[in-house]
């Protein structure tokens, strides 16, 4: 009775979370064909193709999604290019000040969205920002040199916004790679970009398949072992109240310990 209670609940929560997910989503797609003016006024009769056709036969839609393409490309190159920069500068060079790239980099995630947003309008504001002001002062200029808020300024904000992220994830990549390939490869005269397309490419790539396999083969391990102490407690509150363990049980044991052997091996 118990179970047919949960069972009922469940799914009670289920669809009363598909009704107020999918309804606002069926009301959008509909209000997307209707000529209504006003949301009371829709009807099936006024249905239609025509805001569809309005909307894709407008130019401005096609300008719309190269912009889009624009900012995406773009911040996606200036943020991995900077990104793969600093974690190589970090993790393959001796640079001094190493410490001060990790700690400063991975926390401008800490730092709310709008709070940057606002930062860079004081500095780069065409307006009242500070380094364009001290440009125009410097310089005797009639404009400023620096305008954020065109597209060019975008991309590279949100560029520069990228940067953390993808360093956090360069970084291991750039330290499980074996320099000593390389160095054999400059020993025997092979060119800059040959080495890094015949090595850094291929290892860096071999790096993160291998990480994706060892954490799936440890979760399924993990998943195994945990089953396995779930079965080891069960069959001992038998044993304990029963008096016996059923043979199957002690199969089950034994591939239990196997498991938990192989896993504490794999790490």
């Amino acid at each position: 009775m118990s179970a047919l209670r949960l069972s009922l609940w469940q799914h009670g929560i289920f669809f009363l979370v598909l009704g107020l997910v999918s309804l606002p989503v069926v009301f959008l797609i509909l209000g997307s064909f209707s000529t209504a003016r006003l949301p009371g006024d829709f009807s099936l009769d006024t249905m239609g193709w025509v805001n569809y056709v309005k909307v894709y036969g407008d130019p401005g839609t096609y300008e719309l999604f190269t912009n889009t393409f624009i900012y995406v490309t773009g911040s996606v190159l200036i943020g991995i290019s900077m990104a793969v920069a600093l974690a190589w500068l970090v993790e393959r060079t001796n640079m001094p000040g190493k410490i001060w790239i990790y700690a400063g980099v991975p926390m401008t995630l800490a730092v709310p969205g709008m709070l940057q947003a606002m930062a860079w309008v004081i500095l780069l504001s065409p307006r009242i920002g500070f380094i364009n002001k001290s440009l125009q002062s410097l310089f005797n200029l009639s404009e400023p040199p620096i305008d954020i808020y065109t597209l060019g300024g975008m991309v590279f904000l949100e560029g520069l916004r990228l940067v953390p992220t993808a360093f956090l994830m360069l970084v291991p990549l750039m330290r499980g790679m074996d320099p000593s390939l390389e160095e054999a490869a400059a020993v025997s005269g092979a060119r800059v970009i040959a080495k890094i397309r015949a090595i850094g490419i291929q290892l860096a790539d071999r790096r993160a398949i291998g990480d994706d396999r060892f954490f799936r083969r440890h979760w399924r391990a993990a998943c195994k072992a945990e089953s396995a102490m779930v079965d080891v407690i069960t069959q001992g509150f038998i044993a304990q109240h029963c008096g016996r363990v059923h043979p199957l049980s002690q199969r089950r044991n034994r591939a239990r310990d196997a498991v938990e052997v192989k896993l504490l091996n794999s790490l």
